[in-house]
């Protein structure tokens, strides 16, 4: 297996699926532990260099998969900030009313 592959599998392994339905607060913190958990790989890849990714035969399906991973991230935070921010506007509203 070649260093590229290792790196690119030990990324998939430290990028979970975020958490479906959970609270803004859960995913935020699911997110702090995935990034602390890629660290280690992303260092190792940049090391490597875009050259020994191209290089492997089979780093494309890996890749794919982690830019598949990456998006549902993006979307799940986008989701939990739109979340966020409704509840902040409730309590804006409820606090207006009570004025």
């Amino acid at each position: 297996m070649s260093a590229a592959r290792k790196a690119l599998e030990g990324l998939i392994a430290a990028t979970p699926e975020p958490p479906a339905g959970a609270e803004p607060g859960d995913i935020v913190e699911a997110g702090r532990e995935m990034v602390r958990a890629r660290s280690q790989w992303m260092s190792e890849l940049y090391a490597l260099g875009k050259e020994a990714v191209e290089t492997d035969p089979n780093a494309s399906e890996l890749v794919a998969l982690i830019r598949d991973r990456d998006r549902a991230w993006t979307r799940a935070f986008e989701l939990a900030h739109q979340e966020l921010n409704l509840r902040r506007t409730n309590v804006r509203r409820l606090r207006q009313r009570r004025r």
